[in-house]
């Protein structure tokens, strides 16, 4: 009777145990529309703007102020050539998220397409010195090559060192300096650009025929035979290849007027409707665009929802982009060949000091610099002063000085550099 109660007990408890139906998916709505972005991102990348627009229109549809999606489009219509149109899209998304570096380089962009060049100029600046940018170097080029467009070399210059003074690797402004001091009629400087492209930069046609010209101009053979053999070897069929063997590499480069035909897309015509908007490319940054470029698009997992930047700072155009160290003297270090000597005169923690005694040996400040360097952990500066070919010249300098600075110690620029891009990785540098 016992085992029949309990057989009757377990019955009836494993009746009322029913297996649950299956619930849905909280996020499914979500996870569908972060594939939908992932496949437009695609389409962007692949050149298919046109198809991206089509995917984007009904998602906008149904959320008009998704910042992420009104960023798309605006990409989308860069590419399709409605820079008005994606203005306002990306003004709508930086109505949500005012402080979003990468949405202020689309913007740029797209004034700079719209010839609002000082505007656009200005936007890119912010986007540089805001927190988070990842990319500052990327939105300085693109600063310099609206500055450029707009035919001011001279401040497209200054843009292109603020690039690589935030980024000593910045291949794209590496690239832009070099081929500026080609046309400045600097070829010696521009070969020192070139070849510190070469170290960090990825070879392309269009850099390597600069490289043509660049050895070309400055009497080195070895240089334009390399850079002649790896263009025509790698790109055969190539536009560059092309001009390179038809001799026309000036005019295909914009370096010199061209007969016929009228220059290409290709060309370094620096027109406003090359520019393209950040995302618009694969992980590998563009070096060597005759236009604005866009830092590596944003990886996918940006879909998702991050923590709120914080504001920054109100700034002006006159704000420093890092505080850092300064470099007195800057443009004049950048200047000179990696392989050629200075001489080091002085060394220690204090600036000011080193800045009084720099006008006794150069009174006008045109071949020195001060420059600062780490060492066993405390910040120091370096006074440098002179650029020679050999190290020999520089020992012939140095007998010539005071007596007071005969035991000036020869170094490499190349050296130089790399103390200052140890003391750059870690706070960065101003200069002046």
């Amino acid at each position: 009777m016992l085992r029949l109660t309990l057989l009757l007990l377990l019955s009836a408890l494993l009746g009322a145990c029913t297996v649950p139906a299956e619930r849905p998916v909280e996020n499914e709505p979500q996870l569908a529309l972060l594939t939908e972005r992932v496949a437009i991102r695609r389409l962007l990348r692949e050149g298919k703007p046109d198809l991206a627009l089509l995917q984007l229109e009904p998602l906008l549809q149904k959320a008009p102020t998704d910042p992420e999606l009104n960023d798309l489009a605006g990409q989308a219509l860069i590419a399709t050539g409605q820079p008005e149109a994606a203005l306002a899209h990306f003004d709508r998304a930086l109505q949500k998220r005012p402080q979003d570096p990468d949405l202020l380089v689309n913007r740029g962009v797209a004034l700079c397409r719209l010839g609002q060049r000082q505007e656009a100029e200005q936007t890119f600046v912010r986007a540089a010195t805001l927190p988070g940018m990842k990319h500052a170097d990327t939105a300085l080029v693109n600063a310099g090559l609206c500055a450029r467009q707009a035919g001011d070399a001279e401040r497209a210059g200054r843009f292109f060192r603020a690039a690589l003074q935030a980024n000593p690797r910045s291949a794209a402004a590496l690239y832009h300096l070099a081929r500026q001091s080609l046309v400045e009629g600097r070829p010696m400087q521009a070969r020192t650009y070139i070849l510190r492209y070469q170290d960090i930069g990825p070879k392309t046609p269009k850099s390597l025929l600069l490289t043509w010209l660049i050895g070309e101009a400055s009497g080195d053979a070895g240089l334009q035979r390399q850079a002649a053999e790896a263009l025509v070897g790698s790109f055969a069929d190539s536009e560059e290849a092309v001009a390179l063997r038809e001799g026309r590499a000036a005019q295909h480069m914009g370096l010199a007027p061209a007969a016929a035909p009228p220059p290409t897309d290709a060309e370094d015509a620096a027109t406003v409707a090359d520019i393209r908007p950040v995302g618009a490319m694969l992980s590998a940054q563009v070096t060597d665009a005759d236009e604005p470029t866009p830092p590596a698009s944003r990886p996918e997992q940006a879909e998702r929802k991050t923590p709120a930047r914080k504001a920054p700072v109100a700034e002006t155009q006159e704000t420093k982009l890092m505080p850092a160290p300064e470099v007195v003297g800057l443009e004049w270090l950048q200047d000179q060949p990696d392989d050629h000597w200075t001489l080091q005169l002085a060394a220690g923690s204090n600036m000011k000091a080193l800045q009084a005694l720099r006008p006794r040996l150069d009174p006008k400040g045109e071949h020195s610099a001060i420059v600062p360097f780490v060492r066993e952990g405390s910040l120091l500066y370096a006074l440098i002063m002179g650029s020679y070919p050999e190290r020999a010249r520089a020992l012939e300098a140095r007998a010539a000085l005071p007596a007071e600075f005969h035991a000036a110690r020869p170094r490499r620029f190349r050296y130089i550099r790399q103390r200052l891009a140890t003391v750059q990785s870690v706070e960065g540098t101003s200069s002046r």
